[in-house]
């Protein structure tokens, strides 16, 4: 079966894309475009977003650096095959043992790991709970039950923190590393492609999202399934099993490329102008059907 290693640097490389790509569909970065008063105040609140995000990255990337070269790799591996627990490794390591130092800079790591998910998850949350009330029931959904928007709003926060807390129980004890990777890969798949035709392209329509979003969606979920992430690794969702037949870790290098492909092949639809334009290269007469000729009575001089 194909492993991460096989590929090399593309694994890497569809790594990144996925991160760099569903980091920026995140709802935390989203909410602050529809929030947004005008186009200047959504075009500078983006960009001071996605300049924090790209400062924590490069914190990020800094503290592993920093984290292999103090703690080692094999130390860090051998606690965490993903590395997730290095920053903590790094923290130990600043000051001697038995330190007071020592344990208000793993305290304080620890808390801002803690914020930094609860942020996280509240955003996610909170765009669920909207989508839900604005989407799934709508204004005529609401008048219907007779519950008013905020009230169908807070139901919502409670209904999806009630299900995430049954499915948090349910699946403990698997490795959380592929629902990161997986909602990254539908945030960059589906989200991504869909926003960027959106805002360049005025040809792209409904018919063109549609094939976007389902497509691209039965597409990242049919190679995750495939894909080191799920078996034959121990860092994987099932690492027991071994059907693992895509050689990536995560599936962005391919999915988003074959996303972007059926949101212009669903928009612009370009056997239909293939076909129209054979029809009037081949002239009136010479486009009737057979049928149609010999339906068409005989002139008598």
């Amino acid at each position: 079966m194909g492993t991460l290693a096989d590929l090399g640097p593309l694994s890497t490389l569809s790594d990144h894309v996925v991160v760099i790509l569903g980091t920026a569909m995140m709802p935390h970065l989203l909410l602050r475009v529809s929030a947004s008063r005008d186009v200047p105040a959504a075009r500078r609140s983006l960009s001071v977003a996605v300049g924090l995000t790209g400062l924590f990255y490069l914190l990020l990337i800094t503290t592993g650096f920093a984290a292999a070269a103090v703690v080692g790799s094999g130390r860090i591996g051998a606690v965490d095959a993903m590395g997730q627990g290095a920053p903590i490794l790094l923290a130990s390591e600043v000051f001697s043992q038995h330190s007071t130092g020592r344990v208000v800079l793993i305290t304080l790591v620890a808390c801002v790991a803690f914020l930094a998910v609860l942020t996280a998850v509240a955003s996610a949350t909170f765009a669920a709970a909207v989508s839900v009330t604005r989407d799934l029931l709508g204004r005529k959904g609401r008048t219907r039950i007779g519950i008013g928007e905020q009230a169908v709003l807070r139901l919502s926060v409670v209904a999806l923190c009630a299900v995430s807390l049954l499915l948090t129980t349910a699946v403990h004890r698997y490795p959380i590393e592929f629902l990161l990777a997986f909602s990254l890969s539908l945030a960059a798949t589906c989200v991504f492609p869909a926003v960027f035709y959106s805002f360049f392209w005025t040809g792209f329509n409904r018919r063109g999202l549609l094939w976007l979003v389902y497509g691209g969606l039965s597409l990242c979920t049919l190679l995750t399934l495939a894909s080191p992430a799920v078996s034959g690794t121990k860092y994987a969702l099932m690492p027991e099993q071994d059907f693992n037949l895509f050689p990536l870790h995560t599936p962005g290098l391919v999915s988003v490329p074959a996303a972007f492909l059926l949101g212009w092949l669903g928009s612009a639809r370009p056997w239909e102008r293939t076909t129209h334009h054979r029809h009037t290269a081949l002239g009136p007469t010479t486009a009737r059907s057979a049928p149609e000729l010999a339906s068409t009575p005989a002139r008598t001089p």
